[in-house]
């Protein structure tokens, strides 16, 4: 089968290796369709190695192990990518995202930037047959984004605030409209991300250009948004979300920053915010964050049509890439 491997920063070949062959408790997928994930783009820039990419991905069953029950050749699946214990103190209550010793397929073993992707049986969800395989591809980030907006008890009528129009932050604005928000203010820097916004929310603010916290106020009557969701990891949006959210209020931290980020902790104190953290999912149990996406998509209860894809085929694995550095697209699909 071919796959992308990674050869160094923004370097991608790709390869002719054997296709895996599934354990008994395994399930081999041909892979139809596998979305670009942030992380993804975080070893693209440094050249993390010796690894096939991808964990947002949808297909088709084509093998399963000796003891795999469920499953058959032919079935249509989205891949739910954490990997679970489902032994340890959180695993046992049904916190799989926070399992001692976790890792993600195709973060910590090889993932669906190829033909085909082996991976435990206990990972897999049904894709029915009105969501597209591309549209599979988006479940997971939309389950990561559907869990903030959960964490963060979002009211029905509640003002809030997206930092970061990438594709975390499109879809926790498609969440927190469909439930319920009264208002939703976004800030964002990519034009192209701008634009995908202002179909989403109420008002797109560039922090480039205005004040974002000065302009947040001003929307909300001097009092700020209710909650806030952090999608872009940036020190600067962080404190300035701290800043924007009114008194008493939350801010959910779900972008990734990898460096340390000073903080004004007098603020937190005097205004009484919440700061809460938001990682991954937990549906491992066929409860949660995946089936509600499924459904929810199934039923067109949440419509994701206005945010801009980028489909291609494996050889073009680098332009899929570098169009999500960018942000001239949501997401990258990868069709291999």
């Amino acid at each position: 089968m071919k796959a992308a491997f990674l050869t160094g920063p923004k370097q991608f070949i790709i390869k002719d290796v054997p296709k895996p062959t599934p354990d008994k408790s395994e399930v081999l997928v041909k892979v139809k369709a596998c979305a670009i994930c942030g992380s993804d783009l975080t070893m693209y820039k440094y050249g993390v190695p010796d690894r096939i990419f991808g964990h947002e991905f949808a297909g088709e069953v084509v093998e399963i192990g000796a003891d795999v029950k469920k499953w058959k050749a032919g079935d249509r699946v989205v891949i739910e990518p954490q990997i679970a214990c489902g032994e340890c103190y959180f695993c046992k209550q049904n916190r799989q995202n926070l399992c001692l010793s976790g890792g993600f397929t195709g973060l910590s073993i090889d993932g669906a930037l190829a033909e085909f992707v082996k991976f435990p049986a206990y990972q897999l969800h049904r894709l029915p047959d009105e969501i597209s395989y591309e549209r599979g591809a988006m479940i997971e980030p939309m389950a990561v984004a559907l869990r903030g907006v959960q964490v963060s008890n979002m009211r029905f009528g509640d003002s809030v605030a997206v930092f970061g129009l990438g594709a975390l932050g499109l879809f926790s604005a498609v969440w927190a409209k469909a439930l319920g928000a009264d208002k939703i203010i976004a800030t964002e820097v990519v034009e192209a991300r701008i634009k995908a916004g202002k179909k989403l929310v109420d008002v797109v603010l560039n922090p480039n250009t205005v004040n974002p916290v000065e302009e947040m106020a001003k929307l909300t009557d001097n009092i700020g948004p209710r909650i806030i969701y952090e999608c872009t990891g940036n020190a600067t949006a962080q404190n300035q979300a701290i800043e924007a959210v009114q008194r008493g209020g939350k801010v959910i931290l779900l972008g990734m920053g990898y460096e340390p980020t000073p903080c004004m902790f007098l603020l937190v104190s005097t205004k009484e915010v919440t700061i809460k953290g938001s990682v991954a999912y937990a549906s491992l149990s066929g409860f949660g964050e995946f089936p509600t996406v499924i459904q929810a998509l199934k039923s067109k209860k949440v419509d994701i049509s206005s945010i801009p894809i980028l489909k291609v085929g494996l050889n073009d694995v680098g332009e899929a890439f570098e169009a999500s550095l960018h942000g001239d697209v949501a997401k990258a699909i990868v069709v291999p």
